[in-house]
């Protein structure tokens, strides 16, 4: 119950408040199923060295992005007018375990959000499929990804992006893996300005407490058919 009602708060916050009372069959059913199947993505931070970048900016006025690593940084951030942990389940808990927020506020207010995990302890603050990420070999994870409604097709996640392969490239970081829905068809474009590589399919499984991860290699053909179903139809 505690998950469905974090559910209907995070539709409510991005979609309004009729998404949630329509959805609300579907998710009772969630409390006791969930079925996925997610594209694995590979990105190398440093393609970002040899792209345009004016094509990643916000269509936003009066826009800013804090990148905020610690609960005392969020502290700092709020004494300035700039909130975001109330609107965000468990947000202190992933701030205290190695997890990095990326936020982006519009004029004041939050609009947007997504989080690097650096470590298999902020892996699982997340509520993100378990990926394969080996922290040992510079790799990093980043997902939880949440725009408000008013705020989308403005270019967020993708200034978003910019910022946190910047820095995790200045930490020596060479890989930002990440899990996105298959169904997920403007996601999937919009990471295909960072040039990234398809790898795998993951599939989740969860009845009841009982849950289940598997990671499927996908073979050249496949990643191609991937790449071709995010291009627009005419």
């Amino acid at each position: 119950m505690r998950g469905l009602l974090q559910r209907a708060k995070r539709i409510y916050q991005t979609e309004g408040l009729a998404q949630p009372l329509r959805r609300a069959p579907a998710g009772f059913t969630y409390c006791l199923f969930e079925r996925r199947t997610y594209v694995l993505v590979d990105h190398a931070t440093e393609n970002i060295r040899h792209m345009d970048t004016a094509d990643l900016m916000p269509r936003a006025e009066d826009c800013s992005l804090k990148i905020v690593s610690t609960n005392a940084e969020a502290d700092e951030l709020e004494t300035q007018g700039l909130e975001f942990r109330s609107q965000i389940s468990n947000a202190r808990e992933r701030l205290g375990k190695e997890a990095a927020a990326f936020v982006v506020f519009v004029g004041g207010e939050f609009a947007s959000i997504a989080w690097v995990a650096m470590s298999q302890e902020a892996v699982e603050t997340l509520s993100e499929p378990p990926v394969r990420t080996d922290f040992t070999k510079g790799e990093a994870l980043c997902g939880a990804v949440l725009t408000k409604q008013e705020h989308r097709r403005k270019r967020l996640n993708l200034y978003m992006g910019l910022h946190i392969r910047q820095f995790l490239l200045d930490r020596g970081i060479a890989t930002m893996r990440g899990a996105i829905g298959k169904d997920n068809a403007a996601s999937l474009k919009a990471n295909d300005r960072f040039r990234p590589t398809v790898y795998a399919e993951g599939r989740y499984l969860r009845i009841l407490r009982w849950k289940s991860w598997k990671e499927r290699p996908l073979s050249t053909s496949e990643q191609e058919a991937v790449r071709q179903s995010d291009e627009p139809h005419s």
